[in-house]
């Protein structure tokens, strides 16, 4: 759809989708065992267990590591609500550890847009 590589694609997301899934679960299933592993996943990375400390090694990472924005990977504001559509229905959303709707995969797409 793009035209950029599938990993970039996924890196420019990884950090957006991580915090989108976190605030669900911690909303709607506060007990969920994924919050565990998120939380893991902060001490495993920024040595600080907490869900949202892996979040921002992830952001900073990917600055470091030179991960470009959708943006500059081609995706434009018009293209969010059709990307969004595509996402839901993609099977890799099988694996998320909650339902992303319509709603909150655009407003994922819309912040990965400027990282």
């Amino acid at each position: 759809m793009l035209g950029a590589a599938h990993g970039e694609i996924c890196a420019a997301l990884l950090p957006h989708v991580m915090e989108a899934n976190i605030a669900v679960l911690r909303a709607a299933y506060p007990t969920h065992p994924s919050l565990d592993r998120f939380a893991e996943t902060g001490q495993l990375l920024a040595g600080e267990r907490d869900a949202l400390a892996g979040v921002r090694f992830v952001h900073a990472l990917c600055r470091d590591l030179g991960v470009r924005n959708l943006r500059d990977l081609g995706l434009g504001e018009g293209m969010v609500d059709d990307t969004a559509c595509k996402a839901a229905g993609a099977s890799s959303m099988k694996g998320n550890p909650v339902e992303l709707d319509h709603g909150r995969l655009s407003a994922i797409l819309l912040r990965a847009l400027d990282g």
